[in-house]
C-alpha cells in the first residue's frame, strides 16, 4: 500500500511519512493535482514550478526511511514542449524515487473530454528514463 500525500514542505512530508511508515509500503508525493484549492495553497501541480522544494522534500524523506520503503512522486506533463518534462523527470531520477507516476495532461488541461491524455508523449518519456514509470489518466477499465 502506497499512501499519497499533498505536501509543500519537507517537515510536513517527513512527519506524515513517519506517521504511516509502519502501516504502509511507501509514500507518494502528489505534484500532479491541478485543482484550484491545491494550486492556491501551494500543493499539487503548483510545485512543478518549484523544483527545489520538490527536491528538498524527496531528499529529506528518502534520508529518513529505510531503503526498502517506497518513495515515489506523481507529476503531470509540464507543458507541450516534451523536452522540459523529460529533463525534469531525469532530475527526479537522481533523487532515487522508487517510481514516477506521470499524468498525461498539463496542469491547465483538466477536462478529459477536452484534453485527452498525450499517449505519444508518455511513450517518449518512458524511452528516456531508467526509473519505473506509471502512466495515469483516461483509464476507464
Amino acid at each position: 500500500m502506497i499512501v499519497q500525500f499533498a505536501a509543500n514542505c519537507k517537515t510536513d512530508y517527513v512527519h506524515a511519512t513517519e506517521m504511516v511508515q509502519s502501516y504502509a509500503d511507501g509514500v507518494d508525493l502528489n505534484c500532479g493535482c491541478p485543482q484550484s484549492w491545491a494550486m492556491q495553497d501551494g500543493y499539487g501541480s503548483y510545485l512543478l514550478k518549484q523544483p527545489e522544494v520538490i527536491e528538498d522534500m524527496m531528499k529529506t524523506v528518502r534520508r529518513n526511511v529505510p531503503s526498502t520503503f517506497s518513495v515515489s512522486i506523481k507529476i503531470r506533463l509540464l507543458n507541450k514542449e516534451l523536452s522540459s518534462t523529460i529533463d525534469f523527470c531525469r532530475k527526479l531520477e537522481t533523487l532515487n524515487p522508487t517510481f514516477i507516476t506521470i499524468h498525461g495532461r498539463t496542469p491547465s488541461e483538466k477536462s478529459s473530454s477536452d484534453f485527452p491524455v498525450d499517449v505519444e508523449a508518455l511513450a517518449e518519456i518512458k524511452k528516456s528514463l531508467r526509473v519505473p514509470i506509471i502512466f495515469n489518466g483516461d483509464v476507464t477499465s
